[in-house]
């Protein structure tokens, strides 16, 4: 085949087949042999626009934290156990009535006067005991007056709940008092208290009973000999309120005369209250009255005796918190 006609044949066929692989928009383009024209670049499809961002949401206040203890949350601990008790030290004036077969007598005074007393908390079973501690001297129309008594009970108690529980205690107690119209004195030991008490932290209110022999002990009222009370046996109720505002205490106690000792029995009612305003000084009224026979005119210890008792005092004081 000539040259020419060989050269004109690969151009046709070559043409055929850019013409049968050509796209519908370049049929002119590729059947006329021309070079293509270079695509355009693909361009990136369009990113969608973020969505507006939403207001941020005011931060909520947090609650105070709640700590436990009283002195803030800096350091913060477990609260103290607190026991109730008071404590009173001050000036008392103090007067005594005498009603006895002797003849009727009285007499005014002044003193130094410290009371003190402290119960067990709420926590634990072996948390029920008692200490007190009385203590006065000063003088007036009945002469040198005194009083120093005391008390320490140890015991138990039984828990209902948290604050509720009976108790039981064992321990002693003593006292003596007295100026030149009266003598009060004993001594009890064991001292057995029951009861029931409600105590919540630096407040107690407690209800029970008490029995003890008197290892020893005198009753005098006026100028007749004195009642021996030595180997008696006693029993009584009391009653105990306190918080860090006041306190209240009453006690009843009954003195059986031994078989062998004449006279009828000690009835013997005490009674304390306190006020402690600002909790830092203290107003308290205290009375006592004694009420039994002593030896009359008739040689027998059949006449009535009756002693009474009251005091003022004004001082410093108030609740035992810890």
């Amino acid at each position: 085949m000539p040259h020419p006609v060989r050269t004109a044949v690969v151009l046709a066929l070559s043409s055929l087949a850019r013409v049968a692989s050509a796209t519908p928009d370049e049929p002119a383009l590729r059947s006329s042999g021309a070079p293509l024209p270079p695509l355009p670049p693909a361009s990136a499809p369009p990113q969608a626009e973020p969505p507006p961002s939403l207001p941020r949401a005011a931060p909520t206040a947090q609650p105070p934290r709640q700590c436990p203890c009283e002195r803030g949350c800096d350091k913060c601990e477990e609260p103290k156990v607190k026991t109730p008790g008071s404590g009173v030290v001050g000036v008392r004036g103090q007067g005594t009535q005498i009603a006895a077969p002797s003849g009727d007598s009285g007499s005014f005074g002044a003193s130094f006067s410290l009371r003190a007393e402290g119960h067990d908390g709420e926590e634990g079973v072996f948390r029920a005991g008692r200490v007190a501690f009385d203590l006065g001297l000063g003088g007036g129309t009945g002469d040198v007056e005194g009083l120093i008594g005391g008390a320490l009970l140890l015991g138990i108690r039984l828990p209902l709940t948290r604050n509720h529980a009976p108790f039981l205690r064992l321990g002693f107690s003593g006292e003596y008092q007295g100026n030149s119209r009266y003598l009060y004195s004993r001594f009890d030991l064991p001292l057995g208290e029951i009861g029931y008490q409600f105590v919540d932290r630096g407040s107690l209110f407690e209800v029970g009973g008490r029995v003890s022999p008197v290892l020893t002990g005198r009753l005098r009222g006026g100028l007749g000999p004195s009642r021996v009370l030595s180997s008696s046996f006693s029993a009584g109720a009391f009653l105990t309120a306190r918080n860090s505002a006041g306190r209240l205490d009453l006690l009843y106690t009954r003195i059986q005369a031994a078989a062998d000792a004449p006279g009828r029995p000690v009835d013997t009612l005490q009674g304390l209250a306190c006020f402690f305003p600002g909790r830092i000084f203290a107003l308290c009224v205290d009375a006592q009255l004694f009420t039994t026979t002593a030896f009359g005119r008739g040689g027998t210890f059949t006449d009535d005796l009756r002693a009474f008792t009251v005091g003022f005092t004004v001082g410093f004081g108030g609740g035992v918190a810890e």
